[in-house]
């Protein structure tokens, strides 16, 4: 009799970044590719994925890139001073001194960087080719390059591949949407915008669980009243704020100092009764943009609650 043919083998359900083993274990297993031999390459794919889903989930992180970084994960080649001027301008204020200085061989520079213990040719046998006037204009192109591309070659490919994972280019499309943004427009989808207008802010607030935002005509005259001195009490006390405490309250409830691209209306603030326990302090629920209040008796004691509260509040980060 003809043998039995041999199972096929389970195939493998994967997702974008981790996978299970077929047979009956079904480990699983998050694997990098072949490429990324050192153990911070699968860090930098995770922090790409990561920034890729937030501006699929519209959610603002508190990251600061250079500018340079968004130009390259849209695909610009970034070269020379122009470019490195945007990200490093007192490296590129020097290397523009370098420029306009006669004699420069007279500075002992040679075509190698140094960081660390390590050196780095910036050309071949750089270490042994001293900089002058005549090529000091490619030491300068050579250095940029350097900087911008090679030093961080590695880990910002690992960063890019974890990026293009969520926002590359999909199957049936012709060009992936970000093709259509500039890379400060690319910064702000990420970060939120810098520019902070507080009075639309204040405008576009919701309130929950105010009696006298329902107009409850069953709830206590006096009680209707302290909760609306509790909102009151708060946005005097907002307006005495400088500028940084401003961003810290932001911060405090959104979980960023900055706005969505698209302005105040996106950030859908909300300020809730906290109950009539005076003694608390402030809280937030980040996630929902949501500041926690309790019933203050007076304006003193509220603004005294808050400062304390931003003073002291850590909340989350992406370090």
């Amino acid at each position: 009799p003809e043998p039995e043919p041999e199972p096929e083998p389970e195939p493998e359900h994967t997702t974008h970044m981790c996978s299970t083993n077929p047979g009956p274990s079904r480990q699983p297993r998050c694997d990098v590719s072949d490429d990324d031999d050192d153990d911070d390459s699968w860090t930098y794919m995770v922090l790409g994925v990561i920034i890729g889903l937030a501006i699929y989930n519209q959610v603002i992180l508190d990251v600061r890139f250079p500018l340079a970084v968004y130009s390259k994960l849209l695909g610009k080649k970034l070269k020379g001073l122009k470019d490195l001027k945007q990200s490093f301008p007192e490296l590129a204020k020097g290397l523009q001194t370098l420029l306009d200085t006669q004699n420069v061989q007279e500075l002992g520079l040679n075509f190698e960087v140094t960081r660390g213990s390590k050196n780095f040719a910036l050309i071949e046998g750089g270490g042994s080719v001293l900089v002058t006037d005549e090529n000091k204009q490619q030491f300068v192109d050579k250095y940029a390059d350097w900087v911008l591309n090679k030093s961080v070659e590695r880990q910002f490919n690992a960063l890019k591949r974890g990026f293009l994972r969520v926002c590359g280019k999909r199957e049936g499309y012709r060009a992936h949407a970000l093709a259509l943004v500039s890379a400060d427009e690319l910064e702000k989808l990420i970060c939120g915008s810098p520019v902070l207008d507080f009075n639309a802010l204040q405008d576009s607030v919701r309130y929950v669980g105010f009696s006298n935002a329902s107009n409850d005509s069953t709830s206590d005259e006096n009680e209707l009243a302290r909760e609306k001195d509790v909102v009151k009490y708060f946005w005097q006390c907002f307006n005495t704020f400088t500028y940084e405490q401003k961003k810290k309250l932001l911060k405090f409830v959104t979980g960023s100092d900055r706005l969505p691209i698209r302005g105040v209306s996106e950030l859908n603030m909300v300020v809730q009764s906290g109950g009539d326990n005076p003694s608390n302090l402030p809280s937030a629920h980040t996630c929902f943009n949501t500041l926690i209040l309790p019933r203050y008796r007076t304006y003193e004691q509220l603004c005294s609650k808050l400062l304390k509260t931003l003073e002291f509040a850590e909340g989350f980060g992406l370090n």
